[in-house]
């Protein structure tokens, strides 16, 4: 139910599916890695519809328990969105990252970022549709 509501965007009641599965009484039933990926999964809601420190924490907490390296990624990634250069070497580079990789990563968000600023219209739409989300969550 939870991966139905974040593939279909409805973010807000993904969470909340996230949060039944990861702190109720199923909990106990997963393993570690699939624990971790379930946190994946609730950090790309908190992307949605919290803020970045909160989809980072999010992504952290996953790769601690999955070792998944597209948890590292979302983490390293959510570091930079927060303008957290130097915590993003720091804590890439302690999480078993090179400074080569490290740099690949930091390239490919950059070229994204270009491409999202290449359009403030689209970007201003975005931000307020965050607001919305996180407003509407906010209230039930």
């Amino acid at each position: 139910k939870a991966d139905n509501y974040l593939r279909a965007g409805k973010y807000g009641k993904s969470l909340q599916e996230y949060k039944k599965l990861l702190y109720g009484n199923m909990a106990e039933r997963f393993s570690t890695e699939e624990y971790g990926d379930l946190l994946h999964n609730q950090a790309i809601a908190l992307f949605h519809v919290s803020s970045f420190q909160e989809a980072a924490t999010g992504f952290r907490e996953a790769y601690a328990r999955n070792h998944n390296e597209k948890s590292l990624n979302q983490y390293l990634y959510t570091l930079l969105m927060n303008e957290q250069k130097e915590l993003f070497v720091k804590e890439g580079t302690s999480l078993g990252k090179s400074l080569d990789e490290l740099e690949k990563l930091e390239r490919n968000y950059e070229a994204e970022k270009e491409k999202c600023s290449s359009n403030p219209e689209d970007y201003d739409f975005i931000e307020n549709c965050k607001k919305d989300l996180r407003a509407s969550f906010a209230g039930g």
